[in-house]
């Protein structure tokens, strides 16, 4: 123990003094070479840091596969390289380079573990970024449990109500609320927003993600609303405290984007999806599973705007992207796929329509659940499709199937409860049942009445 603390006072003061007659033009050439090596360790993972923080990430990498080649020579700091692995491990998983991050978080892991604390958060820090990682890979079920490892890492050594388990609190939320399990994630992010409020002031950086959080649960479970209000607060935070240009700025600008697209503000929505597209191309290179998923988004616009060709070539360029970055069963596939299904239908290309729904909906399955709101959504669009070519019965049955999802799952007052309902009404009208198609209407007509008064 008394050999750490000489070591922590020898490198403080070292630090120190290099920092001084660094600034003053003075090298590190009089030092002993150890204690330099160290010291321009802690220059390149500060340097690292920086370039993070600002979504440099080409830079980051640079700096800290510098920092842990330093680190190699001069071994003292045992936790410093598990820490700079750790942050190579964030560079590599927010550029979407996902294969390259798994093998620096396993390793991180492996180093943090090796010190055999109990309840060490920075094993916890490490299990909550990875979790990050399977949840953008799609591969829920692992993120969930990684998050809830962390989470109990977290409150075994620190107490239930403490900023560092946040992050955890927030990422299992993203699960919970993806999956369709809204109750759940609705309690994991006010325990976070009660941890927030007791040490932030409203308008920290650090509230940014949880309120994105909220937009999210609100968004899906239909209070747009309230999901505009959290999203345009956690933009604001974010800009300010990260950037305009900044990667989480695109992300809540897409959300946003999507959530007034569903509203039928196609304007702003188009904007705001454009301005998203420009930062994740420039910080995240044109090959990544986010540019991929905001083209996605353009060209389901485009495709409501009335604009097939411009939409087509969107849709599917964004199925190029996502199939090379992710895979073949990860949900924003499912996206690009349902967005070609639709488009098919509404020119009347029935047979590619069918191949796009049914693979959208084989993913969706498989990654989300058979009971998920996505499943009910692509349903619905097998159901109009069957409707078009007159197959009425086929599409009832589709129907029946999308409402049950929707009214267990969303509630009776969801806005695509509604739509359904009005799909139904119509499909009850080309079969000449009148009397029951007035019924869902008027029901569709009272949802839509409930929504508006929440606006």
């Amino acid at each position: 123990m008394k050999g750490y603390i000489v070591l922590i006072v020898i490198l403080f003061f070292g630090v120190a003094f290099a920092v001084r007659y660094m600034l003053s033009g003075i090298t590190l050439q009089l030092m002993p070479p150890a204690l330099t090596s160290t010291i321009e360790g802690f220059v390149h993972v500060a340097a690292g840091d920086e370039a993070f923080q600002k979504g440099d990430y080409a830079k980051a990498e640079e700096e800290y596969l510098a920092a842990l080649k330093n680190g190699d020579k001069f071994d003292l700091l045992k936790e410093g390289p598990g820490q700079t692995l750790h942050k190579l491990g964030m560079v590599y998983a927010a550029w979407g380079k996902y294969a390259e991050a798994e093998a620096r978080f396993e390793k991180a892991l492996e180093v943090r573990e090796r010190a055999r604390v109990p309840n060490n958060p920075e094993v916890a820090e490490t299990v909550t970024e990875f979790g990050r990682l399977r949840f953008c890979q799609g591969k829920y079920a692992e993120a969930e449990e990684l998050f809830q490892r962390a989470l109990n890492i977290r409150e075994k050594g620190w107490g239930a109500k403490n900023l560092n388990e946040v992050s955890a609190l927030v990422g299992l939320a993203s699960v919970k609320y993806t999956l369709g399990h809204y109750d759940a994630a609705e309690m994991l992010l006010q325990r976070a927003s009660n941890n927030l409020e007791q040490v932030l002031e409203p308008d920290d950086p650090q509230w940014a993600a949880t309120l994105f959080g909220l937009g999210r649960l609100n968004q899906e479970r239909g209070d747009y609303a309230q999901a505009e209000r959290s999203f345009r607060r956690s933009l604001k935070i974010t800009e300010r405290g990260f950037g305009a240009e900044h990667p989480d700025t695109a992300t809540t600008l897409y959300w946003l984007a999507r959530l007034l697209g569903t509203q039928g503000q196609f304007a702003e929505a188009g904007t705001l999806l454009e301005r998203a597209l420009a930062i994740r191309t420039k910080s995240l290179g044109a090959d990544h599973p986010f540019v991929g998923q905001t083209v996605s988004a353009l060209g389901d616009l485009h495709r409501a705007q009335g604009d097939y060709i411009k939409a087509e070539s969107q849709l599917k360029e964004a199925l190029a992207i996502s199939q090379k970055a992710l895979g073949q069963d990860h949900p924003d596939i499912a996206q690009s796929l349902a967005g070609l299904g639709d488009l098919g239908c509404t020119r009347n290309e029935f047979a590619e329509a069918d191949s796009f729904l049914k693979r959208a909906l084989g993913i969706q399955e498989k990654v989300l659940g058979s009971e998920h709101p996505e499943v009910a959504k692509t349903l619905r669009s097998q159901a109009r499709l069957c409707s078009t070519q007159e197959k009425y019965k086929e599409a009832e049955e589709l129907l029946r199937r999308a409402l049950t999802i929707q009214e267990k799952v969303l509630g009776p007052d969801h806005p695509e409860l509604a739509q359904s309902l009005e799909d139904r009404a119509a499909l009850l009208r080309k079969t000449e049942r009148a009397t029951e198609a007035a019924q869902l209407e008027a029901r569709a007509k009272l949802i839509r009445a409930k929504n508006s008064k929440q606006k």
